[in-house]
């Protein structure tokens, strides 16, 4: 059998029979990490496995930095982490995670130029189709590129007629390819440009590099109306490729994506998911393009997904990244904010899972449902009228002065005036913060000064009546925020928080009396959209405690606080 399958693979596609595999696969390109915070675990096995069978292959990374500083350092532990004997690398870039969307090219730059500066002699970009020009990927300059697009109907073989409509070297057409000793789908692709397949396989830089001709596709910024969906297959036909793009994004199964849209959205019938494109319930918040009631609504599927991707990637959820199995991926999410204290939630999305046989799909990419074109009217013809007649002149008459009217004065409107709403109460926080002794101080002027009993500063710092305070030691104190609750404020006004303890509990009111949300584990971190009764609000229906000892807040630039 000739070996002429090129397949990129990660954790995703399990266990390798690689005595199979390398009857067929020409070049591998193995996923290393998820960021600098996942290693693919099956990256060191598919490596070995190459070397065992003198398989070619090349690495990629799913890149996650969110500023050009981060990007350097992804990629210094991509390089740390690869095989020395890698033929090239390659930044795959299909998300905007950085602060703003100006800063997404700069960094990906970064990254491509830091592995050049480090010995890589060949890196290349893989991004999506659309996301290459709608991002200005287009700008960025690597050694090739690598761009998917893939058949209305893919059936994992190179669909005819079809091809990215920008020049690139590498094409992944399909989604749903077989590979001998691979359970399961794998993603394939073909070589597309002017370099040969001996450019990708070994360490030379021999063939020429062809600039890409820009392309430009104008964003979606109005209302796209999903599809009705009359039978739970047309809603698994329609979904399963964003449940795909949101595997990727997430390192999660696809088809616990789409059997949480189906569970969360009643399979697309929802009034939420038809006035919004909100499949998942994502509450409101400044990521979103308009707000429908206290939930989030977005002009097109493709931008649900993407805010779906970054939910699902804050911190709440690492457990659930990083679970694995389908099975297990269910059961954190259970455990997770999403579940709504629902202990049958994750047991509900392994059932339609199950039932509907979600991984035996054939993954079928369907274009972003388009708008209904409106019926063609015809136009009518234009009736002829004739000419009104001149009016005649009207009698003149003479002019007579008229006598004056006695009116009666209106009644004036007494005005009535509304007092303003009365300021919410102030809440105080006590935040925790340090600072250096300096000559003369003494616990008694430390303590006057930062508002503080000399028994608080005693208990925060282990100091006893004995203690001489060295000069340049740091010592812990506190002072005391009022903040005001505002409901209306953007998301992240105050700032955010870094927990300092194992198991701290997330209320699911602002009540430190009600029941456990979940519990948060140390070095978790948090954004802090506002405060509620001295608890810290992090989300739409989460809150944590505001204890100093449990908790490190810190400060938004933009936060704010009653003075």
């Amino acid at each position: 059998m000739a070996k002429t399958k090129i397949a990129d693979l990660s954790h995703h596609q399990g266990t390798i029979d690689w005595n199979k595999a390398k009857d067929e696969l020409a070049l591998a390109i193995i996923r290393v990490q998820y960021g600098i915070g996942l290693i693919d675990r099956q990256y060191k096995n598919y490596v070995a496995g190459c070397k065992q069978y003198g398989i070619p292959f090349g690495h990629y990374d799913y890149c996650r930095f969110k500023t050009v500083a981060e990007a350097q350092k992804e990629a210094q532990y991509f390089i740390d982490r690869a095989d020395p004997d890698a033929c090239f690398f390659v930044a795959d870039v299909e998300e905007v995670i950085t602060s703003k969307q100006s800063d997404l090219v700069p960094a990906t730059q970064a990254f491509v130029d830091y592995l050049h500066d480090h010995g890589i002699k060949k890196v290349g970009l893989y991004t999506g189709h659309s996301f290459y020009s709608t991002y200005g990927m287009n700008k960025v300059k690597a050694d090739f590129l690598w761009i998917p697009r893939y058949s209305s109907n893919d059936t994992g073989l190179v669909p005819s007629g079809l091809r990215p409509s920008m020049y690139c070297d590498l094409w992944q057409f399909s989604q749903a390819g077989k590979l001998a000793g691979v359970t399961g789908h794998v993603d394939l692709n073909v070589i597309n440009g002017n370099k040969p397949l001996s450019y990708f396989t070994s360490k030379t830089t021999t063939a020429p590099v062809v600039t890409a001709p820009p392309v430009t596709t104008a964003p979606v910024t109005h209302f796209v109306k999903p599809p009705v969906f009359s039978a739970k297959s047309d809603f698994f036909n329609t979904m399963k490729y964003y449940a795909v793009t949101a595997g990727k994004g997430t390192n999660m199964p696809w088809e616990v994506c789409l059997a949480q849209w189906a569970w969360e959205s009643a399979y697309g019938k929802s009034s939420l998911c038809q006035r919004g494109n909100n499949f998942a319930g994502i509450v409101h918040t400044s990521h979103d393009d308009f707000k429908t009631g206290n939930f989030a609504g977005f002009y097109s599927i493709d931008n649900f997904v993407k805010e779906y991707i970054r939910v699902l990637n804050l911190s709440y959820y690492n457990a659930v990244r990083n679970a694995g199995s389908i099975a297990d991926t269910c059961n954190a999410l259970a455990k997770s904010p999403y579940s709504a204290n629902d202990p049958s939630y994750g047991k509900n999305i392994l059932n339609i899972i199950n039932n509907n046989k979600l991984s035996s799909l054939s993954i079928t990419p369907i274009a972003t449902p388009k708008p209904p074109t409106p019926p063609v009217v015809a136009t009518p013809k234009p009736v002829e009228t004739k000419p009104a007649p001149k009016p005649k002149p009207a009698p003149t008459t003479p002019v007579v002065n008229p006598k004056p009217v006695e009116t009666t004065p209106k009644p004036t409107t007494p005005v009535i005036v509304v007092p303003p709403k009365p300021k919410p109460a102030p809440i105080i926080v006590t935040i925790t913060h340090t600072m250096e002794v300096k000559a003369g101080d003494t616990v008694a002027s430390i303590a006057k000064a930062y508002d503080m009993t000399i028994a608080e500063l005693n208990r925060l710092n282990n100091l006893t009546d004995t203690t001489k305070l060295a000069v340049g030691r740091v010592l812990k104190v506190t002072s005391k925020k009022e903040f005001v609750d505002d409901d209306s404020l953007p998301s992240n006004v105050y700032g955010g928080l870094t927990v300092r303890m194992d198991d701290v509990t997330i209320h699911d009111t602002p009540d430190l009396t009600s029941r456990a949300k979940m519990y948060a584990n140390k070095g978790d971190t948090f954004n802090v959209f506002g405060v509620k009764n001295g608890l810290y609000l992090l989300a739409g229906d989460i809150y944590i405690t505001s204890d100093p000892n449990q908790v490190d807040f810190f400060q938004n630039p933009y936060y704010r606080a009653s003075s």
